[in-house]
């Protein structure tokens, strides 16, 4: 193995296929780099910050009731004119053959 001759490449390539590299490299090499761990706690929290909320929640079950409320409101016209537009046809229909008798 070579001799330690300062930031010598080799000499760290040596120890690296040795599989003698210490766990704690010199500041020759390198920075540091400082590992973090996540726990369980801390990914569920990051992955379920951006949810609604009861607030969100309630306010778009008020938004869908108020919505539903303007369907059945529309549906009833709808239903009414169309009744209307049956009863100006029969009119139309009992008018002309009346006409023709």
């Amino acid at each position: 193995m070579a001799d330690y001759a300062g930031p010598n490449p080799k000499y760290y390539e040596d120890l690296i296929k040795d599989e003698k590299l210490p766990l704690v490299l010199s500041s020759e090499i390198g920075p540091s780099i400082k590992v973090e761990t996540k726990t369980l706690e801390d990914i569920l929290t990051d992955a379920l910050t951006p949810m609604a909320t009861k607030d969100d929640l309630d306010a778009l079950s008020s938004e869908i009731s108020d919505l539903r409320g303007s369907i059945d409101s529309l549906t009833t016209l709808l239903y009414a004119s169309i009744i209307i537009a049956i009863i100006a046809i029969i009119i139309a229909i009992v008018a002309l053959i009346k006409k023709k008798s």
